[in-house]
């Protein structure tokens, strides 16, 4: 069997990465996020609340064990559980990087916090 013209994909629930990832309180800020990533021409956004947003980001945590930097994405995703844990809501929305910046700065401005841009390569705490 040829695998060199084989590729993996990964569903967008089942990873973190290639996104920006926020948690807001209540669905007030997340409208604001919405209305404010939709002028950015944003709207494709995941959200992850109760039990089933638990279970899917408790299968985040083994695709960053696998990464060299697990030990930091895993304590970022250990926040993530903690906040859906709470009734909050974690949101992401998958970005060019060269919009990661102006899009975690839209998110914090509506009031979201442990905001997070999940590069491939880096990842960068807002």
């Amino acid at each position: 069997m040829d695998t060199a013209a084989r590729t993996v994909g990964l569903s967008s629930e089942k990873t973190p990465y290639g996104k920006v990832i926020g948690v807001v309180t209540d669905r007030r800020e997340f409208q604001a996020i919405s209305l404010a990533f939709s002028k950015l021409g944003l709207d494709q956004i995941e959200t992850w609340e109760g039990a089933r947003g638990v279970e899917e980001i408790e299968g985040w945590k083994e695709t960053v064990a696998q990464t060299f930097l697990g030990d930091v994405e895993s304590e970022i995703v250990t926040r993530y559980l903690m906040a859906v844990n709470r009734g909050w809501i974690v949101f992401a929305v998958v970005v060019d990087p060269a919009l990661a910046r102006q899009v975690a700065e839209a998110a914090k401005e509506q009031g979201a916090s442990e905001v997070v841009d999940f590069g491939t390569l880096v990842i960068t705490n807002y």
